[in-house]
């Protein structure tokens, strides 16, 4: 990979740089585009067909080397030592200033280093400033065969079957963690359904018993003259065997027999009134584990995120996905929010404007939905439609408080803080505008911006 990029990058202008991903570089080199990635799992050197989007707000880290390295040639590119340590080095009037990425171990290090090789500043991973850079000492290993082909610079073989073997790499994590959000939900609803199931069983098996409370009320009322009063307990013949073994009654002392009977038919009784109704529960409890299992099993068996977006998943119900409009007669009214749906399908429903978050937080949430405001800072009210006792998973609170976020003066930083609560705790001040509340009970949350998950948010919106 060095060898081809030695061949081609060189003399070229940095033009621009992003970090794209927390851990990933995007490095404009006039029409060619670098990607240094220090993803664990993913450390990286390569040429990509298509520039990335930068995040609008861009780290310490970024800023630091853009001072130093942009609109700077790229002397040189080379590998120090025979380990993955990469050294890009660029010359201005300030000298020259090196890049070095070691690209080994769980994680690795970019280090910006000045014109005497000292560390000028360890942009990711541990670096003490002002310390002369030497590559690290590690035992040569004998690695597996490369699964590349040999350098081509003319045809840049090498970078184009890295780029190629990381997308799918990439698109398979991507997939991972797709499915991971959607099965979170179901897994937690499965899990629920499994211990209703049980709980039914349970109630199943003691309405199982009811013929044996019939048996000690008829052994009583055959008997009753053959128990003393303030007895205990009681053995008694069984009238619908008299051959065999006596039936045994546990008594309460307090009470007279003759009403201990009429107690034992009574609940009887309500037993076998109980069962159908019981079973039916049981039916329905073990629809919805099927239901939560079969959803289980084709999230898992999705080839692509877009067979995941396709399925029609249990969970996203009425209070996740927007119930279809009535056909009206006249045009459409105007809703008082925007809606959006969360990875996991669920209903989030964003403020329009101060009267509109009024009207959203004490005309349309109900109490169990989940509310969010940007906190310390003016913006829409959020709210995720919620069952009662619903747990709210966290891919979509993460999705609602970008939302939040996004709809406030603090759409342009990096990170910001998101309160949230349950819209029963939200109530309106007396006298004030519309849209200020009062919040109790409420959490906050440190979001930071991820121009990924906005932009998979906005394609969610109905078209208008």
């Amino acid at each position: 990979m060095v060898a081809e990029l030695a061949a081609v990058l060189p003399g070229s202008r940095l033009d621009k740089l992003h970090a794209v991903r927390p851990e990933v570089l995007q490095l404009v080199l006039q029409r060619r585009v670098l990607i240094l990635s220090l993803e664990p799992g993913a450390l990286r050197l390569h040429l990509v067909e298509e520039r990335a989007p930068g995040p609008p707000s861009p780290p310490a880290w970024v800023m630091k080397a853009r001072a130093e390295l942009l609109n700077l040639p790229l002397a040189s590119l080379e590998l120090l030592g025979d380990d993955r340590v990469v050294r890009l080095a660029f010359e201005g009037r300030r000298g020259r200033r090196a890049l070095v990425a070691e690209l080994f171990g769980r994680s690795g290090r970019l280090l910006l280093l000045d014109g005497e090789e000292r560390v000028l500043y360890p942009l990711l991973g541990a670096g003490q400033r002002g310390q002369p850079y030497a590559p690290p000492a590690r035992a040569a290993r004998p690695g597996p065969p490369s699964r590349f082909p040999a350098p081509e610079p003319g045809a840049l073989a090498v970078n184009r079957a890295v780029e190629a073997h990381y997308r799918e790499l990439l698109a398979a994590s991507e997939l991972a963690r797709a499915r991971r959000e959607a099965a979170r939900p179901l897994a937690a609803r499965r899990e629920r359904a499994r211990r209703r199931v049980g709980a039914i069983e349970a109630d199943l098996a003691r309405i199982a018993g009811a013929d044996g409370l019939s048996r000690q009320a008829e052994a009583l009322k055959h008997g009753l003259q053959l128990v003393p009063r303030g007895a205990a307990r009681a053995s008694l013949p069984d009238p619908f065997d008299p051959q065999g073994p006596p039936v045994e009654i546990a008594l309460d002392p307090a009470v007279e027999p003759v009403v201990h009977m009429q107690r034992l038919f009574s609940r009887a009784r309500r037993l076998r009134q109980a069962r159908p109704k019981v079973e039916a529960r049981l039916r329905e409890a073990r629809a919805e584990l099927e239901s939560c299992e079969r959803a289980l099993q084709a999230i898992e068996a999705a080839a692509d995120a877009g067979a995941l977006g396709a399925l029609a998943l249990p969970g996203a119900g009425a209070a996740a996905r927007p119930s279809p409009a009535p056909r009206a007669r006249g045009p459409a009214r105007r809703q008082p929010f925007k809606r959006y749906l969360s990875a996991a399908g669920r209903e989030i429903l964003v403020g329009r404007s101060g009267r509109d978050n009024h009207a959203l937080s004490f005309q349309v949430a109900r109490g169990s939905d989940l509310w969010l405001h940007t906190r310390d800072a003016a913006g829409a009210h959020v709210v995720v439609r919620l069952a009662r006792d619903e747990e709210l998973d966290e891919a979509s609170l993460l999705d609602a408080a970008t939302l939040a976020v996004h709809h406030s003066p603090l759409r342009d930083a990096a990170k910001a803080e998101v309160t949230y609560t349950l819209a029963k705790h939200v109530h309106p001040i007396k006298g004030a505008p519309p849209g200020l509340v009062s919040v109790a009970r409420g959490k906050t949350l440190l979001v930071r911006m991820d121009p990924a998950r906005l932009a998979r948010l906005e394609r969610t919106r109905p078209e208008t």
